[in-house]
């Protein structure tokens, strides 16, 4: 019964739903965009950022004082040594609080429209409802000077997000919800992420996810507000990453970005976690961005009471993913819709090797352990190796 609730609340508002395409798009390596925010202006940092599959970062606060340009042009200047793009903040949150503020938006906006490495304009920040209207002017003032280029909006899960649901306040829907707190395996507030995310999508805006990269030590107050044990507090580990990364993939989403670099630096600087666990999974998702794009265009979708799954069918082949997201090990069971081709479908990617799994023609059994995600592959692609 309990997994038939999580099922119902999970999956039944956009069972028939899938992302939308949508003009313009978001320029990115293999048409998908992977990006972290509040990255450290240094140039070592983002040659390792593009190694580790990341073609996004994020700029912190652009209006037009002189030295949030300056900051800008550096930090564009910096992007595009490196072979990224930025995305732009502009901040309809404070715009209506400051002086000459849809002034200096169109004096940002006018500047930096014909760089080239001004890849998305991120309009605001969870902003309450009552500055949809502020969204909807400086989306309009983007459209005019720079309609090449496509708008974004973050949302979190309270009341105000569904304002922002409409193409009149941006192209693409950002959602963030940050699962990974005290609790040793913290599976109810992931789920609740897959939730959201499904949510978003059914509204049939592009959604791209903004996954939690930081451990709530650094927000002690929130912590403490909410109740969080905050010796327990910590990063989220690779499963967990996995799970949120293809638990959307699945569904189509048109990129993934991740929060935050500067906050992960403060509690994992020395611990490896960036080298041997994010920068892992960042170059698997591209590795797998390029293994099917346009991995947005996912061939089938599946979800059961205990997995979620998507198939891309593609001339080189078929790519399947699977999430047990349940909190327990699961024997998950369903039928292809497309036949995956006479090549076998073999773990890529991080999948461990030692799969339980049966593929008879259409039907797939497997035996994964809680909040696992692995990958199968039959294309005609290298496999990045496990490391």
């Amino acid at each position: 019964m309990r997994y038939f609730k999580l099922f119902v609340s999970v999956f039944l508002p956009c069972l028939c739903t899938t992302a939308l395409a949508i003009s313009p798009k978001i320029k990115a390596d293999d048409d998908f965009p992977i990006g972290v925010y509040s990255v450290q202006l240094n140039d070592n940092v983002f040659a390792q950022l593009k190694a580790a599959g990341i073609d996004y970062v994020h700029s912190y606060g652009v209006d037009g004082n002189k030295n949030s340009i300056k900051t800008t042009e550096k930090l564009l200047k910096m992007a595009a040594h490196n072979k990224l793009k930025v995305m732009m903040f502009t901040r309809c949150n404070n715009l209506y609080k400051r002086p000459n503020g849809w002034t200096n938006a169109q004096k940002v906006v006018n500047k930096f429209k014909d760089n080239p490495t001004v890849g998305l304009w991120l309009l605001g920040d969870e902003p309450p409802t009552k500055l949809k209207n502020d969204a909807k002017k400086l989306n309009e003032i983007i459209k005019q000077e720079a309609p090449k280029i496509p708008t974004s909006m973050v949302v979190t899960w309270n009341n105000h997000w569904h304002a922002y649901t409409k193409n009149d306040t941006s192209d693409y829907l950002m959602m963030d919800a940050y699962p990974i707190r005290a609790d040793p395996q913290n599976h109810g507030t992931m789920m609740n992420f897959i939730k959201f995310i499904n949510r978003g999508i059914a509204t049939g805006k592009p959604v791209i996810p903004v996954i939690q990269i930081f451990n709530y030590k650094v927000y002690p107050w929130h912590a403490k507000k909410n109740k969080y044990d905050i010796k327990k507090c910590r990063i989220p580990n690779e499963k967990e990453l996995r799970l949120m990364i293809y638990s959307s993939v699945s569904r189509g989403v048109a990129g993934v970005f991740f929060f935050a670099m500067g906050r992960c630096y403060q509690t994992e600087r020395k611990t490896g976690w960036i080298k041997n666990t994010f920068f892992n999974v960042t170059r698997e998702l591209r590795n797998f961005a390029h293994l099917t794009q346009p991995t947005s265009m996912v061939t089938n979708s599946y979800f059961g009471i205990n997995f979620i799954a998507g198939q891309w069918i593609r001339k080189t082949g078929s790519t399947l993913t699977v999430s047990n997201i349940s909190s327990q090990p699961a024997l998950i069971n369903f039928q292809l819709k497309t036949n995956p081709g006479k090549r076998p479908l073999k773990p890529w990617g991080r999948t461990r090797k030692n799969l339980d799994i049966k593929i008879n023609k259409l039907n797939i059994t497997a035996k994964l352990e809680p909040m696992e995600t692995v990958i199968l592959s039959n294309m005609r692609t290298t496999s990045p190796e496990k490391q």
